[in-house]
Protein backbone atom coordinates (compact mmCIF):
# COMPACT_ATOMS: atom_id res chain seq x y z
CA UNK A 1 0.00 0.00 0.00
CA UNK A 2 1.41 3.23 -0.85
CA UNK A 3 1.33 6.09 2.00
CA UNK A 4 1.34 9.62 1.44
CA UNK A 5 4.45 10.27 3.12
CA UNK A 6 6.08 7.99 0.72
CA UNK A 7 4.29 10.11 -2.18
CA UNK A 8 5.21 13.61 -0.53
CA UNK A 9 9.05 12.21 0.27
CA UNK A 10 9.36 11.24 -3.01
CA UNK A 11 8.04 14.18 -4.62
CA UNK A 12 10.35 16.32 -2.09
CA UNK A 13 13.84 14.36 -3.46
CA UNK A 14 12.51 15.08 -7.09
CA UNK A 15 11.89 18.72 -6.64
CA UNK A 16 15.70 18.45 -4.81
CA UNK A 17 17.02 16.60 -7.48
CA UNK A 18 15.94 19.00 -10.28
CA UNK A 19 17.49 21.84 -8.02
CA UNK A 20 20.83 20.33 -8.65
CA UNK A 21 20.52 20.15 -12.26
CA UNK A 22 18.77 23.01 -13.06
CA UNK A 23 21.78 25.10 -11.61
CA UNK A 24 24.17 23.97 -13.57
CA UNK A 25 22.13 26.11 -16.52
CA UNK A 26 23.44 29.46 -16.50
CA UNK A 27 19.93 31.15 -17.86
CA UNK A 28 17.71 28.63 -15.20
CA UNK A 29 15.91 30.62 -13.04
CA UNK A 30 13.48 28.88 -10.12
CA UNK A 31 10.72 30.38 -8.30
CA UNK A 32 8.31 29.34 -5.35
CA UNK A 33 4.93 30.32 -4.94
CA UNK A 34 2.06 29.51 -2.26
CA UNK A 35 1.70 25.82 -3.24
CA UNK A 36 3.27 25.61 -6.61
CA UNK A 37 7.04 26.50 -8.36
CA UNK A 38 8.21 27.32 -11.26
CA UNK A 39 10.88 26.71 -13.70
CA UNK A 40 12.13 28.05 -17.13
CA UNK A 41 15.12 26.90 -18.34
CA UNK A 42 15.14 27.69 -22.22
CA UNK A 43 18.46 26.45 -23.04
CA UNK A 44 16.75 23.19 -22.07
CA UNK A 45 13.50 22.94 -23.70
CA UNK A 46 12.02 20.06 -22.48
CA UNK A 47 8.47 20.26 -20.28
CA UNK A 48 9.89 19.39 -17.56
CA UNK A 49 12.73 22.01 -16.95
CA UNK A 50 9.71 24.57 -18.21
CA UNK A 51 6.83 24.24 -16.29
CA UNK A 52 4.69 25.20 -13.29
CA UNK A 53 4.65 22.43 -10.77
CA UNK A 54 1.90 21.51 -8.38
CA UNK A 55 2.99 20.97 -4.96
CA UNK A 56 -0.46 19.88 -3.29
CA UNK A 57 0.22 22.05 -0.60
CA UNK A 58 -2.24 24.93 -1.34
CA UNK A 59 -4.67 24.58 -4.55
CA UNK A 60 -6.68 27.75 -4.01
CA UNK A 61 -3.54 29.59 -4.33
CA UNK A 62 -2.34 27.86 -7.17
CA UNK A 63 -5.19 27.76 -9.10
CA UNK A 64 -5.38 32.39 -8.61
CA UNK A 65 -1.32 32.30 -9.55
CA UNK A 66 -1.78 29.64 -12.52
CA UNK A 67 -2.63 31.99 -15.60
CA UNK A 68 0.32 34.42 -14.55
CA UNK A 69 2.96 31.48 -13.49
CA UNK A 70 2.49 29.58 -16.55
CA UNK A 71 2.71 33.19 -18.25
CA UNK A 72 6.01 33.33 -16.57
CA UNK A 73 7.63 30.30 -18.37
CA UNK A 74 5.76 31.73 -21.94
CA UNK A 75 8.05 34.71 -21.19
CA UNK A 76 10.70 33.29 -21.11
CA UNK A 77 10.46 31.95 -24.98
CA UNK A 78 8.90 28.27 -23.98
CA UNK A 79 6.21 26.59 -24.74
CA UNK A 80 4.19 26.46 -21.07
CA UNK A 81 3.81 22.94 -18.98
CA UNK A 82 2.10 22.12 -16.31
CA UNK A 83 2.80 19.19 -14.16
CA UNK A 84 1.10 17.84 -11.07
CA UNK A 85 0.03 14.59 -9.44
CA UNK A 86 -2.42 12.50 -9.78
CA UNK A 87 -5.29 12.28 -6.73
CA UNK A 88 -2.99 15.21 -4.92
CA UNK A 89 -3.51 17.99 -7.68
CA UNK A 90 -6.86 17.36 -8.94
CA UNK A 91 -8.48 20.55 -9.31
CA UNK A 92 -5.28 22.26 -10.78
CA UNK A 93 -4.95 19.61 -13.39
CA UNK A 94 -8.57 19.86 -13.99
CA UNK A 95 -7.91 23.73 -14.92
CA UNK A 96 -5.07 22.48 -17.84
CA UNK A 97 -8.09 22.27 -19.72
CA UNK A 98 -9.06 26.04 -19.65
CA UNK A 99 -5.71 27.27 -20.06
CA UNK A 100 -5.62 25.35 -23.63
CA UNK A 101 -3.04 22.99 -22.10
CA UNK A 102 -5.13 19.86 -23.44
CA UNK A 103 -2.34 17.37 -23.87
CA UNK A 104 -1.28 14.93 -21.17
CA UNK A 105 1.32 12.46 -20.57
CA UNK A 106 1.07 10.27 -17.79
CA UNK A 107 5.02 9.79 -15.74
CA UNK A 108 5.06 6.79 -13.28
CA UNK A 109 7.20 8.16 -10.32
CA UNK A 110 8.96 5.10 -8.43
CA UNK A 111 10.69 3.82 -5.55
CA UNK A 112 12.42 1.20 -4.23
CA UNK A 113 14.22 0.63 -0.43
CA UNK A 114 17.76 -1.18 -0.43
CA UNK A 115 16.36 -4.78 1.33
CA UNK A 116 13.41 -4.88 -1.76
CA UNK A 117 16.14 -3.86 -4.51
CA UNK A 118 16.31 -7.11 -6.87
CA UNK A 119 19.75 -6.67 -9.21
CA UNK A 120 19.75 -8.75 -12.76
CA UNK A 121 21.95 -11.96 -12.85
CA UNK A 122 25.95 -10.88 -12.90
CA UNK A 123 27.13 -9.84 -16.57
CA UNK A 124 30.80 -10.40 -17.52
CA UNK A 125 29.96 -9.50 -20.78
CA UNK A 126 28.88 -5.70 -19.39
CA UNK A 127 31.55 -3.67 -18.43
CA UNK A 128 30.48 -0.51 -16.41
CA UNK A 129 32.46 2.68 -16.41
CA UNK A 130 31.82 5.60 -13.94
CA UNK A 131 32.21 8.93 -16.36
CA UNK A 132 33.64 11.23 -13.55
CA UNK A 133 35.62 14.44 -15.25
CA UNK A 134 36.86 12.62 -18.66
CA UNK A 135 35.53 14.65 -21.04
CA UNK A 136 35.84 11.94 -24.01
CA UNK A 137 33.89 9.41 -21.89
CA UNK A 138 31.58 12.45 -21.65
CA UNK A 139 30.82 12.81 -24.86
CA UNK A 140 30.05 9.33 -25.14
CA UNK A 141 27.55 9.72 -22.68
CA UNK A 142 25.91 12.89 -24.70
CA UNK A 143 25.82 10.21 -27.74
CA UNK A 144 24.11 7.12 -25.97
CA UNK A 145 21.78 9.43 -24.28
CA UNK A 146 20.94 11.37 -27.59
CA UNK A 147 20.27 7.96 -29.21
CA UNK A 148 18.79 6.56 -26.60
CA UNK A 149 16.00 9.21 -25.97
CA UNK A 150 15.97 9.41 -30.44
CA UNK A 151 16.54 13.10 -29.56
CA UNK A 152 18.63 15.39 -31.36
CA UNK A 153 22.27 16.14 -29.35
CA UNK A 154 21.58 20.01 -29.68
CA UNK A 155 18.70 19.75 -27.26
CA UNK A 156 21.29 17.69 -24.56
CA UNK A 157 24.94 19.39 -24.82
CA UNK A 158 23.61 22.17 -22.75
CA UNK A 159 23.54 20.09 -20.03
CA UNK A 160 26.17 17.78 -20.81
CA UNK A 161 28.11 21.12 -21.89
CA UNK A 162 28.62 21.87 -18.21
CA UNK A 163 30.44 18.90 -17.32
CA UNK A 164 27.63 17.48 -14.92
CA UNK A 165 29.79 18.26 -11.77
CA UNK A 166 27.92 18.14 -9.02
CA UNK A 167 27.90 16.94 -5.53
CA UNK A 168 26.37 13.33 -5.77
CA UNK A 169 26.28 13.21 -8.73
CA UNK A 170 27.81 10.20 -11.28
CA UNK A 171 27.59 9.52 -14.72
CA UNK A 172 27.89 5.44 -15.82
CA UNK A 173 28.57 4.60 -19.41
CA UNK A 174 28.01 0.37 -20.56
CA UNK A 175 30.49 -1.57 -22.40
CA UNK A 176 30.15 -4.31 -24.62
CA UNK A 177 33.00 -5.03 -26.51
CA UNK A 178 33.93 -1.90 -26.22
CA UNK A 179 31.15 -0.09 -28.11
CA UNK A 180 28.68 2.05 -25.51
CA UNK A 181 25.66 0.29 -25.08
CA UNK A 182 23.68 2.04 -22.41
CA UNK A 183 24.07 5.15 -19.64
CA UNK A 184 22.38 6.60 -16.27
CA UNK A 185 22.95 8.99 -14.15
CA UNK A 186 22.49 9.01 -10.34
CA UNK A 187 22.28 11.62 -8.12
CA UNK A 188 23.05 11.39 -4.14
CA UNK A 189 20.70 13.54 -1.47
CA UNK A 190 19.68 13.05 1.80
CA UNK A 191 20.19 9.39 2.16
CA UNK A 192 18.28 8.83 -1.51
CA UNK A 193 19.48 7.68 -4.59
CA UNK A 194 17.70 9.36 -7.75
CA UNK A 195 18.52 7.80 -11.33
CA UNK A 196 17.96 9.75 -14.27
CA UNK A 197 18.51 10.12 -17.78
CA UNK A 198 19.02 6.24 -18.48
CA UNK A 199 19.12 5.49 -22.46
CA UNK A 200 19.67 2.73 -24.45
CA UNK A 201 19.81 3.17 -28.23
CA UNK A 202 17.01 1.44 -30.41
CA UNK A 203 20.01 -1.30 -31.55
CA UNK A 204 20.80 -2.09 -28.27
CA UNK A 205 17.85 -2.67 -26.47
CA UNK A 206 16.05 -5.55 -25.17
CA UNK A 207 19.31 -7.55 -24.22
CA UNK A 208 19.04 -6.19 -20.14
CA UNK A 209 21.60 -3.44 -20.61
CA UNK A 210 19.25 -0.65 -19.07
CA UNK A 211 18.84 -2.92 -16.12
CA UNK A 212 22.65 -3.30 -16.29
CA UNK A 213 23.53 0.34 -15.38
CA UNK A 214 20.49 1.52 -13.64
CA UNK A 215 21.27 -1.59 -10.99
CA UNK A 216 24.73 0.08 -10.74
CA UNK A 217 24.01 3.42 -10.43
CA UNK A 218 21.43 2.50 -7.51
CA UNK A 219 24.41 0.43 -5.61
CA UNK A 220 26.46 3.05 -5.64
CA UNK A 221 23.98 4.85 -4.36
CA UNK A 222 23.25 2.55 -1.42
CA UNK A 223 27.04 1.58 -1.08
CA UNK A 224 27.26 5.36 -0.77
CA UNK A 225 24.66 5.78 2.42
CA UNK A 226 21.46 6.12 0.62
CA UNK A 227 18.36 4.18 2.01
CA UNK A 228 16.15 4.53 -0.90
CA UNK A 229 16.26 4.60 -4.46
CA UNK A 230 13.68 7.01 -6.93
CA UNK A 231 12.79 7.72 -10.64
CA UNK A 232 10.34 8.67 -12.82
CA UNK A 233 9.89 5.85 -15.80
CA UNK A 234 9.32 5.60 -19.30
CA UNK A 235 6.70 3.68 -20.57
CA UNK A 236 9.85 1.34 -22.26
CA UNK A 237 11.61 1.81 -18.84
CA UNK A 238 8.52 0.67 -16.21
CA UNK A 239 9.10 -2.83 -16.90
CA UNK A 240 12.76 -2.68 -16.57
CA UNK A 241 12.33 -0.96 -13.25
CA UNK A 242 9.44 -3.14 -12.02
CA UNK A 243 11.98 -5.94 -11.96
CA UNK A 244 14.31 -4.30 -10.12
CA UNK A 245 11.77 -4.17 -7.27
CA UNK A 246 10.52 -0.37 -8.44
CA UNK A 247 7.11 0.32 -7.09
CA UNK A 248 4.82 2.84 -8.39
CA UNK A 249 4.01 5.26 -5.24
CA UNK A 250 2.53 8.49 -7.18
CA UNK A 251 2.05 9.44 -11.24
CA UNK A 252 2.88 12.75 -12.53
CA UNK A 253 0.71 14.24 -15.39
CA UNK A 254 2.65 16.57 -17.69
CA UNK A 255 -0.24 18.97 -19.19
CA UNK A 256 0.84 20.41 -22.31
CA UNK A 257 -0.25 22.84 -25.70
CA UNK A 258 -1.08 19.95 -28.72
CA UNK A 259 1.91 19.99 -30.83
CA UNK A 260 0.33 21.95 -34.32
CA UNK A 261 1.12 20.15 -36.90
Amino acid sequence: MVTVDAEDRLHQALLDAFDVFVVLLPDATVRTGDGYRVITVPSFPIPLTNAVWSNGTNEDATLRDLPSALGEVEAAGMPPALIGREGVDARVLEAAGGLGLTSAERIPGMTVQRDAFRPPDARPDVEVRLVGSDAALLETALDVTARGFEAPRELLEPLFATGMQANGLAIWLAYVDGVPVSTATGLLRDGAVGIFTVATPPEQRRKGYGAVITARAVEHGFAAGASWAFLQSSDLGFPVYAALGFDTVSTYIVHTRPTVA
